[in-house]
């Protein structure tokens, strides 16, 4: 009795071992590793919940999970994050290393490592490039970027978003596009979002010269069969043909007394026409001017025949009466329309100018 009693310990002795060597090998350590699942980017005030699991490689490409493993956990600067079985909680901005290592095994195992990083609701990285002119687009990164309801800048009250282009990754990261409008001036571009308010790090200097010039002698052509640039089915924004606040107006150079934004759009059903955007430097106009023929002399513009001038309290001068009526019904048509810089078709073949007045 007393052997069997003996035996049956010896064998639970030996169970023990055995199994205790399967879950806990502290002969190979150098095989252990450890990981958690990783936390980029944690608001302050918040908390979230991450796993560890540690597990032995046992051949070349091959490994297996170590099952009932307690682990312990540490952070790099509790002012920043602090952990506690595995729930991370952000203190302040900055960055934390979050560490969890398998009890019972030393130094030679592969502890977890993530670092994490705590910020407030919206922070702003960069905002890229850091030079732009008018129309360009300056693409806002960080956390918080794409809830962004509002940015301002010197001379701009309000940057013009660009549609649909808020998106972050899976880590919470954000970024979103902005117009710089005239008449911006070089600044740091204020921010609203998540209920803060922030500006960029650094001043993103603004060249006075939209993204066409120069258009002064010459038009810049605009292609109204090319892709629309918002190509969004069932949408507004897929109506427009063209848009950028670039075609809104732009002030002319300090000190500079003479010149016009001259632009072309083009359409294979419909004629050329020509708009310029507050064009004192051509006689005979107003503010808003479209002709169907206009050159450039050297000296001045040359009007074409088939013109009409629009301009607020001036009525609607025509120089062809062929175009009269035409010029009328736009008239009256567009009497209370500001000025918007848009293009778009109408049954898709009618075109609708609106030039800045």
């Amino acid at each position: 009795m007393r052997r069997s009693r003996a035996v049956a310990g010896l064998t639970l002795l030996v169970g023990f071992v055995i199994v205790g060597t399967c879950a806990y090998p502290t002969e190979h350590d150098s095989s252990v590793h450890v990981s958690i699942t990783p936390v980029s980017i944690l608001f302050s005030g918040h908390d979230t919940v991450v796993a560890a699991r540690a597990w032995e490689v046992t051949g070349v490409a091959d490994s297996q999970a170590i099952p009932n493993v307690v682990f312990v956990w540490s952070s790099s600067d509790s002012t920043v994050a602090t952990v506690d079985a595995g729930r991370v909680v952000g203190i302040k901005s900055g960055t934390a290393i979050i560490r969890a290592a398998a009890l019972n095994f030393d130094k030679g195992q592969l502890a977890a490592a993530d670092t994490v990083r705590v910020s407030a609701p919206l922070e702003i990285d960069s905002v890229a490039p850091d030079t732009a002119r008018y129309g360009q687009v300056v693409t806002v990164f960080g956390p918080g970027a794409d809830k962004v309801v509002l940015a301002s800048m010197k001379g701009a009250l309000f940057l013009y978003p660009y549609p649909f282009s808020a998106q972050h990754d899976t880590t919470g990261y954000g970024q979103q596009k902005f117009w710089i409008p005239p008449p911006a001036e070089s600044d740091r571009i204020t921010f609203i979002g998540n209920g803060i308010v922030t500006q960029s790090a650094d001043s993103t200097h603004v060249t006075k010269r939209d993204v066409y010039e120069p258009n002064d002698t010459a038009p810049h052509k605009f292609d109204l069969d090319a892709p629309r640039p918002f190509p969004y089915p069932g949408t507004i924004y897929n109506l427009l043909l063209v848009f950028n606040p670039a075609l809104f107006f732009e002030p002319l150079k300090r000190g500079a007394t003479f010149g016009a934004d001259w632009y072309r759009f083009r359409h294979s059903t419909a004629r050329d026409l020509t708009i310029i955007l507050t064009a004192p430097s051509a006689p005979g106009t107003f503010q808003t001017f479209v002709t169907d023929s206009l050159a450039w002399t050297g000296t001045t513009y040359a009007i074409g025949p088939g013109s009409w001038t629009f301009a607020l309290g001036s009525g609607c001068r025509i120089h062809d009466r062929r175009v009269q009526e035409r010029a009328r019904r736009c008239a009256a048509r567009d009497r209370d329309l500001r000025a918007t810089g848009v293009v778009w078709a109408r049954g898709g073949r009618h075109l609708r100018e609106r030039a800045a007045a």
